[in-house]
């Protein structure tokens, strides 16, 4: 009788562990779901649009390589429009060389050809001066005209540059923005999960408690009651 009645407390004690340890697998297992949710949802959350600025820079790039390549293409253009405008423009003789070629004239008319030729030796030697000195001050007013042209090219350069650091900075504006909201959303969902987490947990602990030691959760919230006091009598 009394080995039958150990072998049925040991059972009873097997069960009770066995019920100890189920419930605790289920507390991880719950823990461990909740972990994975969270895990779940943190990942769900959309990624950051990609910097853009690989893109961005091949393009700004490529606008500058174009813009350059016009630009040579413009000054080759202009240099031989110059040129084409010097070699067709007149020289505008000095009134010296002009009376020389009449006094030229005039001798070769009364037959004075040795004078003549003197004379136009020497109007010769001063027309070949005067054009030169016109194609110097034409060529110097020219590389001052194709100066001026490349300094516009330069100013049109500069202010394609300035555009695009405008949209770099703009593109970082914006991708620093993106990555506050996410971040952002990215605190409130861990905030909400860690919350749920420690409603769950108390949830579980309390079922717990109340679970595997129901006689202490009952004194301690006054399940068991208090002893009745008997009604004193008066005699």
């Amino acid at each position: 009788m009394s080995l039958l009645l150990a072998v049925l407390v040991l059972v009873l004690l097997l069960a009770m562990m066995t019920t100890k340890v189920m419930l605790g697998l289920l507390l991880l297992l719950r823990y461990a779901t909740l972990a994975l949710a969270s895990l779940a949802v943190l990942t769900c959350l959309p990624a950051p649009p990609p910097l853009r600025f690989a893109d961005y820079e091949g393009k700004a790039k490529e606008l500058e390589e174009k813009m350059s390549e016009r630009h040579q293409g413009e000054v080759m253009e202009f240099q031989a429009k110059m040129a084409e405008k010097l070699s067709h423009q007149r020289v505008k003789f000095s009134k010296q060389l002009l009376d020389m070629r009449r006094i030229q004239e005039t001798l070769a008319r009364q037959k004075e050809y040795a004078e003549a030729h003197k004379t136009k030796m020497k109007a010769d030697q001063m027309e070949a001066m005067e054009i030169e000195q016109f194609r110097d001050k034409e060529a110097g007013k020219n590389v001052h005209r194709e100066s001026m042209f490349i300094q516009k090219q330069k100013q049109e350069l500069s202010a394609l540059r300035k555009r695009i650091q405008t949209g770099r900075d703009e593109l970082k504006k914006q991708r620093q923005l993106e990555l506050e909201r996410l971040l952002q959303r990215y605190q409130n969902v861990k905030n909400e999960l860690e919350s749920q987490q420690n409603i769950e947990r108390l949830r579980a602990d309390k079922y717990l408690m109340k679970t595997l030691f129901p006689q202490s959760t009952r004194r301690a919230t006054g399940g068991g009651g208090s002893p009745k006091r008997k009604p004193l009598h008066h005699n």
